[in-house]
């Protein structure tokens, strides 16, 4: 089933999708599908001109400065050469994203390119991309640990920074990660059928812990419409704790009792989906509906400084790109 990018904005649809408590698991609910939606053909995400640099208050950092003094990102993708390619380039680290399926489309978001994700369309499975030459260690066979190899770059630290438009679709989805197996980190969304909202979430998994640590926070606050339009989400984790931001705000924040290097992972980056080019690769569920705009991904955590900077260095203002496709 193919899904418009003009169903982005559609109402929450009942599903058995995981609680708000839930742990990240391998098998996401069964028959778990985007909703459908009266739109025309070739619907794409909302499109805004350029908005204009990020303001911040004048008793706040001087966000140009630190701007300027951004560490460089180990990733970058600003999916501005996707059009005709079928491939997008990581202008950072050299890699080179694969796009795999019919349902996955170059796209614009308010501050350049974008990819477009339909969910699972393809003979019941999604599209994704797949990103290779990624910074990885090398994948074991699936059930097997890994072991770091000198190149693994997210040790003590790590920022993920995207552009996201995130349908609302009542579903469990995984939005980009090196994930599934050995874990490291992942966006993913879901429905939280007790606060009736869906809810974005960033993990990651310390090398040695039981469990992934995670921070979370709904798309948008109780009573808002459900389709919150383009946000710029970014989620850090330093070794000791985690914080998520939207629009430069911080949005969801812990210490962790258990914390420690990151865990590295052979399966190499997946943006729509996490686990297909796993040495497991069987996530054949769980595939992202929504709009992926500028990603980038630092070996350090960011301070809150530099993440308003992140901003002024995309040109995002928060509100700048709300409307409905």
């Amino acid at each position: 089933m193919s899904v418009d990018a003009g169903a982005l904005d559609a109402s929450p649809r009942e599903a058995d999708a995981p609680e708000a408590t839930s742990p990240l698991e391998a098998d996401a609910p069964d028959g778990a599908s985007p909703p459908e939606a009266d739109a025309p053909d070739g619907a794409s995400p909302p499109e805004a001109d350029a908005p204009e640099a990020a303001t911040r208050d004048a008793s706040g950092p001087d966000v140009a400065a630190v701007c300027a003094s951004l560490p460089a990102p180990r990733v970058h993708f600003p999916f501005s050469d996707c059009a005709g390619s079928g491939t997008v380039r990581d202008v950072a680290g050299g890699a080179t994203g694969t796009l795999e399926g019919a349902g996955v489309h170059c796209d614009r978001s308010p501050v350049g390119g974008a990819l477009r994700f339909d969910g699972a369309d393809d003979a019941g499975f999604g599209s994704y991309v797949h990103v290779a030459g990624s910074l990885d260690a090398g994948a074991p066979a699936c059930g097997e640990a890994g072991t770091c190899s000198p190149g693994w770059p997210f040790g003590s630290g790590i920022t993920v920074s995207a552009l996201l438009y995130v349908a609302s679709t009542g579903s469990y989805e995984n939005i980009l990660g090196q994930w599934y197996y050995d874990d490291s980190y992942i966006f993913n969304t879901y429905y939280d059928s007790t606060l009736g909202q869906q809810i974005l979430r960033f993990s990651v998994q310390p090398a040695g812990a039981a469990q992934p640590a995670n921070v979370s926070a709904a798309l948008q606050p109780t009573g808002a419409p459900p389709s919150p339009g383009w946000s710029h989400w970014v989620g850090v984790y330093d070794g000791a704790a985690m914080t998520l931001y939207k629009d430069g705000q911080v949005v969801a924040a812990q210490n962790l009792d258990a914390g420690g290097a990151l865990q590295c992972t052979g399966v190499p980056l997946e943006l729509g989906v996490v686990g297909r080019q796993g040495p497991c690769a069987d996530l054949n569920e769980s595939y992202f509906t929504g709009g992926l705009g500028d990603l980038q991904i630092f070996d350090v955590a960011l301070n809150a400084a530099q993440v308003q900077a992140l901003e002024c260095s995309l040109g995002w203002r928060a509100g700048s790109a709300d409307a409905s496709p």
